[in-house]
């Protein structure tokens, strides 16, 4: 369960003061799967950001199965971020050096990806269609593969949380349904909980969690019912 607790962000930037978040309050089930909807500049993603430790409310307070993720000291913080979530960002943040394969293992270099990381990473590749591109880098892969290589990234280590910023933000309609399916399948197989900022909502399905911003506001938070007639 996350649970967010009147938090608050306030960004300063010179003698201008921006009021991202306005004493934010909801819970988010575990192992559910969960879209943050709202437009743009609604304080969606400075939420998501919260939430995975890479940024601190200015008040409030965020806990994670009870645990308080504010407040961390930064190499509590790295541990959480490197143990616990895998971030999905919508520019993809892949290394243009590396392979596809190479870019799976990044966050395991600082301490040595072993050969059973590797093996791994080449299986989820596979799993994610990409059988075929795993020595391929950045700029010989279209817009939906690169995705796809940066969930292989988030999943490998199979996080407790997963959080994803406008990940179909630069896909076509087809390539953003097979992106969210293979989140939903992380969500169902790994027992994840997922996070999915978006300002669409054609990809809500039943059974979904929602939770809209508006403002720097929780407007609204809700689980999608079932289509009237289905069984």
């Amino acid at each position: 369960m996350i649970d967010v607790e009147h938090v608050s962000k306030v960004h300063k930037r010179g003698q201008l003061t921006v009021t991202a978040l306005r004493e934010i309050h909801c819970q988010i089930p575990a192992h559910t799967f969960t879209f943050i909807l709202g437009p743009s500049g609604s304080g969606k993603s400075t939420l998501l950001y919260l939430l995975g430790g890479l940024d601190e409310p200015t008040s409030g307070v965020i806990r994670i199965d009870g645990k308080p993720v504010t407040g961390m000291s930064s190499p509590e913080r790295d541990r959480f971020r490197r143990e616990d979530v895998g971030f999905i960002f919508q520019s993809f943040n892949l290394l243009s050096n590396l392979t596809a394969v190479e870019n799976v293992l990044v966050p395991y270099f600082p301490k040595g990806a072993t050969v059973e990381h590797r093996r791994g990473a080449k299986a989820l590749l596979e799993r994610l269609g990409l059988g075929d591109r795993l020595d391929h880098r950045p700029g010989q892969l279209s817009g939906g593969e690169q995705q796809r290589v940066a969930i292989a990234r988030a999943l490998l280590k199979r996080p407790k949380l997963i959080l994803a910023d406008e990940p179909t933000g630069e896909l076509d309609t087809e390539n953003s349904l097979l992106i969210l399916q293979d989140l939903r399948a992380a969500c169902q197989e790994q027992g994840a909980t997922v996070v999915v900022v978006t300002h669409e909502q054609e990809f809500v399905r039943p059974g979904d969690n929602l939770v809209r911003i508006r403002d720097g506001r929780v407007v609204e938070t809700s689980v999608v019912a079932p289509a009237v007639g289905s069984a």
